[in-house]
């Protein structure tokens, strides 16, 4: 068994002019971190982790004065495992956060953002495989899936995806040693963003293919040629911020 602790002590002062309006704000404290590991077998390891949360932030309310920072607690349990001589690696964790008052953006006063506060909670899990498949070849994939709620248990932070899944490989030749090929995939479920008015904007589900290739010219240099979204895939960027809804439709970015 292994006992893990320590604490983060942070200080953030802020001055200036929002929208005409001068300043001022101080915030300081001091959030804990203790966690424990216990082996189980040779190959296998659980642990339990809490920490404390303390997050300055810069957005402002409706008055254009910034809001307070957001605090709360976050706990995690998970195990730990490696077979086969370290070639597999795996590892699932289960996760609860939750946050009080956290920077949520309401609208708009002329052209300037403002933003409210909500207190929500995060719980889910993580699972992850990585290794060697064969000489040469590394793997890894991974997998999460969330929920947030708000204090009446409705759903709350409706842009972050509740499901995200990941995977990527290398692969070096064995006959060119120098060589190294590989290829990632992101995939994120749908999200959507209440606008008002009855308005709501929705992102479907998408995947994102990357492909790379690297040349070691010698011992210290290389060079490398990475081609992102290989099938020209057209999404919503975020859907973080409100959008300004009016007669004319605004066009959304791609990318």
């Amino acid at each position: 068994m292994k006992l893990i602790t320590g604490a983060t002590i942070t200080r953030a002062e802020s001055s200036g002019i929002t929208y005409g309006e001068v300043h001022r704000t101080s915030a300081s404290d001091t959030t804990p971190y203790v966690g424990v590991v216990v082996d189980l077998t040779k190959n296998v390891s659980a642990y339990a982790s809490y920490t404390g949360i303390f997050n300055p932030q810069t957005q402002a309310d409706i008055k254009g004065v910034p809001l307070d920072p957001a605090k709360g607690k976050s706990t995690e349990v998970g195990l730990k495992s490696e077979f086969f001589d370290r070639r597999l690696n795996a590892w699932i964790a289960v996760f609860k956060t939750k946050q009080s008052n956290a920077a949520e953006q309401a609208g708009y006063v002329g052209a300037a953002a403002y933003y409210t506060v909500i207190d929500a909670e995060s719980k889910g899990f993580e699972l992850e495989l990585t290794g060697e498949i064969t000489k040469g070849l590394q793997a890894s994939a991974g997998y999460t899936q969330l929920s947030i709620t708000g204090d009446d248990g409705s759903a709350v932070r409706t842009y972050v995806p509740r499901k995200l899944f990941r995977a990527s490989s290398t692969y070096q030749l064995p006959q060119l040693a120098q060589i190294k090929n590989g290829a990632s995939l992101n995939w994120q479920g749908d999200t959507q963003r209440d606008q008002g008015d009855g308005i709501v904007t929705r992102q479907a589900s998408y995947a994102l293919l990357n492909l790379m290739a690297r040349y070691d010219i010698t011992k210290h240099v290389s060079v490398s040629a990475n081609l992102n979204n290989v099938t020209d895939k057209k999404y919503l960027t975020s859907l973080y911020t409100r959008r300004v809804i009016t007669a004319r439709p605004v066009m959304p970015v791609w990318r």
